[in-house]
């Protein structure tokens, strides 16, 4: 059974209603395991031992879930969400992500190195 364990965080970033952000986050909770939701100077970090759920699909038994997309739902106009991740299967495999966010684009950047490099 694949065993992948990830850690995950952002930079603070604001959004539109942190009352209203935070329960939409619960509401997805069990896709995002224990992802949480910190409260900084009316600004949010998201945090946790958790990966980030951008490939939710019905394989995992999940509706989909385009995470980038609800958080730019939420971001104020020109803010930039900034989420990091790192995770590794067994610690053979090591993967790192990062996905910048703001209102008009997503870049999805992997910083995996190829099998056989």
């Amino acid at each position: 059974m694949v065993e992948y364990m990830a850690c995950m965080r952002s930079n603070s970033f604001k959004v539109k209603n942190i009352e209203a952000f935070k329960k939409a986050i619960e509401d997805e909770k069990i896709l995002m395991n224990d992802i949480e939701v910190i409260e900084e100077g009316g600004e949010v970090i998201l945090a946790g031992y958790s990966f980030i759920p951008f490939n939710c699909g019905p394989d995992e038994g999940y509706e989909d879930f385009e995470f980038a997309k609800f958080i730019q739902e939420h971001l104020v106009r020109g803010e930039k969400a900034v989420i990091m991740e790192i995770g590794h299967e067994k610690l053979c495999y090591l993967n790192a992500f990062q996905y910048v966010i703001t209102p008009e684009k997503i870049e999805e950047k992997s910083m995996t190195v190829p099998e056989g490099a």
